[in-house]
């Protein structure tokens, strides 16, 4: 689109695009702004392109993020705050994002700048992640950095965001698009490149001490090796192994962390509302409680203290699983919808990595949008991540990414030797 973009609207949209993508890893309020800028931009290219009458091409994917949105707006309206609930909703503005980012992205050269930029800026900020790890400063927020553990040095990294768990599971998605993007790089430049970004990008999510974050990373790298690696898994195997020895050594609290997981999360007497289980417990109650319809978007902490255990003492917004989450404020049909837009897009993907034979730029993206909707969907199960709109919108990005991805590879071909150029060819 950059090449025969001449129409100003629509390259003003591709630069807002830009500048979401090097944005997001660090500003939230940045990225809305471009985003909400791109959309505006395309929005007026259409009209003066006259297309507005034309049909879009909705598709079960679609199909079902409406149903999804009616759904959660019906259960808005019936709830005991129809109005507070229904503004609850404004969030659900971010999948908008897909169809803009997939309209400017079906051209190659834009789909490259916003990886590049977005591997540049992830890079930049995991490693100010890292540095505050070992100094807990944060020149962004005045407030204090979180140690590690009370026995321990170092803090818990949390980049530009407000909260270490949103960084780690920003981060944690972010380093499996850029290995994914690494394992079918161009050339050794552009694989260094990439490979450092997912390295350093990983490292700092596991500084955050997301133990949801840290077990997806592992769970996501695994499948990784076993279906993307080929003949050339002894390498990240090795690397793998190698990064989770030093991180383990710089950072002995990650230890101690995981040997408390059992007792936070299986021990029935523990006391605190801190533990998954009990908060899943409460969560259950709700939805048995409301069905159909839940207690309506932005209610789930009104509801909460009425279904937790007498053994709870925390008060919690969300359920910290995102399926039980929209069935608790949704209703169990709106959580099947939720899972069946999911399996939907996973659908596609995987059809999509089928489709590209070659090991090239374009397959290497493929198999980096697979892997950060996989490793977001894992962390949701234990952290409720699609309702956190800083790494929710991210993923809208990602999706919209799939959708330009399958234009250009079904225009260029399915078995075209020249499937994503090279670098030498084209240089973004």
């Amino acid at each position: 689109m950059i090449n025969r973009l001449v129409r100003y609207p629509e390259k003003g949209a591709a630069y807002a695009l830009f500048g979401y993508f090097f944005s997001s890893p660090f500003s939230h309020a940045l990225g809305q702004i471009f985003c909400g800028l791109a959309l505006f931009l395309i929005i007026v290219q259409v009209i003066m392109d006259k297309k507005v009458t034309l049909k879009p091409k909705i598709g079960t994917f679609g199909i079902l993020i409406l149903l999804f949105i009616l759904w959660s707006a019906i259960s808005a309206l019936v709830s005991q705050r129809p109005l507070g609930s229904l503004f609850s909703l404004k969030e659900e503005w971010l999948f908008m994002m897909i169809p803009a980012a997939a309209y400017l992205s079906k051209d190659e050269k834009v789909l490259r700048i916003c990886l590049r930029l977005f591997a540049i800026s992830v890079m930049i900020i995991s490693l100010y992640g890292i540095w505050q790890h070992f100094t807990g400063i944060d020149f962004y927020h005045d407030l204090p950095m979180v140690k590690a553990a009370p026995d321990s040095y170092g803090y818990r990294a949390r980049g530009n965001f407000t909260h270490r768990m949103t960084f780690g599971n920003y981060y944690a998605l972010a380093s499996m698009l850029l290995l994914g993007i690494a394992s079918c790089a161009d050339n050794c430049k552009s694989r260094i490149f990439y490979c450092a970004g997912f390295a350093l990008a990983a490292i700092a999510s596991i500084l955050s001490f997301s133990r949801g974050a840290q077990l997806a990373i592992l769970i996501t790298l695994i499948i990784f090796l076993i279906f993307f690696a080929k003949k050339s898994w002894r390498l990240p195997a090795a690397a793998m192994i190698v990064a989770a020895v030093i991180v383990c050594m710089l950072s002995p609290a990650i230890q101690k962390r995981y040997k408390d997981i059992i007792t936070v999360e299986l021990n029935s007497d523990y006391k605190f509302g801190g533990s998954r289980m009990i908060i899943w417990e409460a969560s259950f109650n709700m939805v048995k409680a409301h069905p159909v319809f839940g207690v309506g978007q932005g209610n789930y902490g009104l509801f909460y203290d009425t279904f937790r255990a007498p053994r709870d003492d925390r008060h919690h917004g969300h359920a910290h699983n995102d399926i039980l989450n929209v069935a608790a404020y949704a209703g169990i049909p709106a959580a099947l919808i939720f899972i069946a837009f999911w399996a939907a897009i996973v659908y596609k993907l995987l059809k999509l990595l089928q489709k590209i034979k070659a090991r090239n730029y374009y397959k290497g993206v493929a198999i980096g949008l697979f892997m950060a909707t996989v490793i977001f969907f894992i962390s949701s199960l234990y952290e409720a991540t699609f309702a956190d709109e800083e790494i929710r919108l991210f993923l809208m990005a990602v999706w919209g990414l799939a959708f330009g991805l399958e234009y250009l590879v079904n225009e260029t071909g399915e078995n075209a030797e020249k499937m994503g150029m090279t670098e030498k060819t084209e240089k973004a």
